[in-house]
């Protein structure tokens, strides 16, 4: 039983322009724009626009932000961290182009930097990795060679993510809005946009590997992470597994019954393509800002 029609929480928003549609189309599945509020911690203003029956997430109309429930059922709760918050703004990506992978990492993040004196940044974060282009503009983070995976406990497998997404009204988030980006990003990550690393992002690399594999494992335990930076862990990996020692990628996609393994890249990216049938992409490294192709093959 499709829906005929977009159905919005309050006012009305116009609908996307038109262009080509996937060959494996992915359209929303969400039906209670309130329901979602409350989840995600919206404020009472917004007005969340259900996407039509043919609207994809890339279809989002100007003035809107893509938003999936990913984050929020992980314990992320709206305007998010400050992490979040200045990933978002420096790569001027929208939320909604961040899979479920790097929602983990933060999760990760901040449960163990909660209650260091000296926050842990963008910067710091992008010591350890580097940005991975997916199908449809979404991006991953990778593990740069010679460096060891911030997260710990992966192969954590959550299908259905991809059609639990909304288009959240810029301008009825307010002044804490303001950082998010409209619509859905199809160019390149700029890369001037993160000049360098903090000269102690070693140190607080090699200080944060320190901690126990319990502390640095993903979790879900209902905590939320918003503002306050909460102290709770999270982690990577959609249908994936990461070999930590040997460095190496072990991707595996169950599609019509079928079981592909893919092994690339030995610097050990957890990048999770779900039921996504494209496996190219960039690398934006930081802070020498270089673009390679990356062609996996099965």
């Amino acid at each position: 039983m499709g829906r005929s029609k977009s159905v919005v929480a309050r006012g009305k928003g116009e609908s996307g322009s038109t262009r080509v549609k996937s060959l494996n189309p992915i359209y929303s599945t969400v039906v209670d724009p309130a329901a979602f509020v409350e989840l995600a911690g919206l404020p009472p203003s917004a007005e969340v626009k259900i996407p039509g029956s043919d609207e994809e997430a890339f279809d989002c109309p100007e003035g809107y932000v893509v938003m999936y429930e990913y984050p929020f059922t992980i314990g992320f709760k709206f305007p998010f961290t400050p992490l979040v918050r200045s990933f978002i703004e420096v790569f001027h990506l929208s939320p909604g182009q961040l899979m479920p992978q790097i929602w983990r990492v933060f999760t990760v993040v901040h449960g163990v930097t909660a209650n260091w004196r000296m926050p842990f940044d963008l910067s710091d974060l992008m010591y350890t990795y580097d940005l991975a282009l997916q199908k449809c503009c979404r991006y991953t983070l990778v593990t740069k060679k010679g460096k060891t995976n911030l997260g710990v406990g992966l192969g954590v497998n959550d299908r259905g993510w991809q059609s639990r997404f909304v288009f959240v009204g810029k301008d009825s988030l307010g002044d804490k809005g303001r950082f998010l980006v409209e619509g859905w990003t199809t160019e390149v990550v700029k890369a001037s946009s993160l000049t360098e690393l903090n000269v102690d992002s070693e140190d607080k690399y090699r200080k944060f590997l320190g901690y126990s594999v319990e502390d640095r494992s993903f979790s879900r335990d209902g905590e939320f992470l918003d503002e306050q930076e909460v102290n709770r862990s999270g982690d990577v990996a959609e249908e994936e597994e990461i070999d930590e020692e040997s460095g190496q990628l072990t991707r595996r996609r169950k599609r019509l019954g079928l079981l592909e393994e893919v092994v690339a890249n030995s610097s050990s990216a957890e990048g999770e393509v779900g039921v996504m049938a494209d496996n190219s992409g960039y690398y934006i490294s930081l802070p020498s800002f270089y673009f390679s192709y990356l062609s996996l093959s099965v």
